[in-house]
C-alpha cells in the first residue's frame, strides 16, 4: 500500500485547504494508499472536514505551530519545528511527501525538513507569482525572498501540482525550469441550497428588499482579496451605482473595512456577513472578484456553474477563463460600474452557457478525483 504524507498547516481554512481535502478524499477513494496529514491543532475547520471523510486509512497528526508569513526566512532558525516535521517523515516513511502550499512563500519548514529524505517531494501550490506582485521591488524583503525561493526552496520539490496554465508557466519560467508540473483544475461540487430556492425567496430569507440589484463579493476579508479597494471605488463612483448594493461574505477582520465605509459615507451600499456555507449564489445578480492576485478562484468557478455573471480583476486564472468584457483593471477597478450595468442590460445567455460548459467539462469532482489520484500512482519503491 502506498504511503502518502501531507503537510497542510495554515492557521486558516480557505479555498486551497478545501482543494487539499478533496485531493485527500480522492486518494483515499482510490483504495490503494494510506494518508497521514500534518496540520495545525487549532485549525478546527480543517480537522472537522478531514474527520468527515471517516476513512480508516486516514491519520491526523496535530502540530502546535502553523505557517507564518515570513516562514521562508524564519524556517532557517526554527530547529525544533523542523525536527518535529522531519521525525514525522522518518517515522511514517512515506513514498510521497506532498506539501500543500498556499503560495510559493509558504511551506518553508516542511521543505527544509524534507531535504535528503527518501520520499518523493511534491508541492501542491495554487499561487506561483513572482513576489513583486505582493508589493513591488521597492520592498527589499520581497527582493531577497524572491532570490531565496527561486534558488533554494523551489528546487527542493521534484514535482509540482498547480491549478491553471499561467501558474504552471510561472513555475517553469520563474522558479524551477526542470520541474515536472501538472495542472489539475479546482473542482466544483453541487451547491444544494441555492438550487431549491428562488432569488426572491433567498432575498427574503437574508432580509433584503427587492428594489435594488445585489452583487456578491465572496471570500476571506484581507488585503489581497481587494474588498478595501472596492469600498474606495464605490466612494469615488457612488453616483454611477444607484440601485446597486454589494454583499460581502467572508471571515476575517472587518473593522478596517467598516471604518473606511463610514469615512467615505458608503455604508448603505454594503452588507457584510460572516462565511455562509453553502454560498447563496442565486441571490445575486452577479459576483465581483476585485482581488489583487489569485490562482483560479473557487468562487468564480462556482458562480460559472450556477450561471451567475462574474466581473473580476484582469489577472491570473480570471483572465484565462472570463470574457474580456467582464474584466476590470486589478489596481483601480476602472469601469466596474459600467460593466455591471452592461451585464444587467444585456442578454448574457451565450456567455453563461459557455462558462457552465467549461466547468462541466473541466472542473467536475470526478475529473478532479481521477486526475489527482492518477498523479500519485507511481511504482512502489523497494
Amino acid at each position: 500500500m502506498k504511503k502518502i504524507l501531507i503537510y497542510c498547516n495554515p492557521g486558516i481554512y480557505g479555498g486551497h485547504e478545501i482543494m487539499t481535502v478533496r485531493g485527500i478524499d480522492a486518494l483515499l477513494s482510490a483504495g490503494k494508499c494510506m494518508v497521514k496529514v500534518l496540520l495545525y491543532e487549532d485549525n478546527i475547520r480543517l480537522i472537522n472536514e478531514l474527520d468527515e471523510l471517516d476513512n480508516e486509512n486516514l491519520h491526523i497528526r496535530k502540530l502546535s505551530f502553523c505557517s507564518q508569513y515570513f516562514e521562508d526566512i524564519t524556517a532557517f532558525f526554527s530547529f525544533k519545528k523542523i525536527r518535529t516535521i522531519r521525525n514525522e517523515i522518518l517515522a511514517f516513511n512515506p513514498d510521497i511527501f506532498m506539501i500543500s502550499q498556499g503560495s510559493m512563500l509558504q511551506g518553508g519548514l516542511a521543505l527544509l525538513a524534507a531535504r535528503r529524505t527518501f520520499a518523493e517531494i511534491v508541492s501542491y501550490v495554487p499561487i506561483t507569482h513572482r513576489l513583486k506582485r505582493y508589493g513591488g521591488w521597492w520592498r527589499l524583503d520581497l527582493y531577497l525572498r524572491q532570490f531565496l525561493i527561486k534558488w533554494f526552496y523551489a528546487k527542493i520539490p521534484g514535482r509540482y501540482i498547480t491549478i491553471c496554465d499561467s501558474m504552471r508557466d510561472n513555475i517553469l519560467t520563474n522558479y524551477n525550469k526542470n520541474a515536472a508540473v501538472d495542472v489539475v483544475f479546482n473542482p466544483v461540487g453541487n451547491i444544494p441550497d441555492t438550487s431549491v430556492l428562488s432569488r426572491k425567496e433567498l432575498m427574503r430569507e437574508y432580509g433584503f428588499g427587492e428594489n435594488f440589484r445585489l452583487w456578491g463579493i465572496i471570500g476571506r476579508i484581507e488585503c489581497c482579496k481587494g474588498q478595501n479597494k472596492l469600498v474606495g471605488y464605490v466612494g469615488k463612483n457612488r453616483d454611477t451605482l444607484k440601485n446597486i448594493k454589494f454583499c460581502i461574505i467572508g471571515d476575517g477582520d472587518r473593522r478596517k473595512l467598516i471604518k473606511k465605509m463610514k469615512k467615505l459615507e458608503v455604508e448603505h451600499f454594503f452588507y457584510i456577513f460572516p462565511w455562509i456555507n453553502p454560498v447563496p449564489y442565486r441571490m445575486f445578480d452577479g459576483i465581483v472578484i476585485p482581488s489583487n492576485y489569485e490562482g483560479v478562484p473557487l468562487v468564480m468557478l462556482e458562480a460559472m456553474n450556477e450561471n451567475i455573471p462574474v466581473i473580476a480583476s484582469n489577472v491570473d486564472g480570471m483572465c484565462e477563463l472570463l470574457p474580456e468584457a467582464w474584466l476590470v483593471d486589478s489596481k483601480t477597478l476602472c469601469g466596474l460600474s459600467e460593466k455591471i450595468r452592461a451585464i444587467m442590460q444585456t442578454d448574457n445567455t451565450g456567455l453563461l452557457r459557455d462558462n457552465k460548459d467549461f466547468v462541466l467539462k473541466n472542473c467536475s469532482i470526478s475529473m478532479f478525483s481521477n486526475a489527482f489520484a492518477a498523479l500519485f500512482q507511481v511504482q512502489k519503491r523497494s
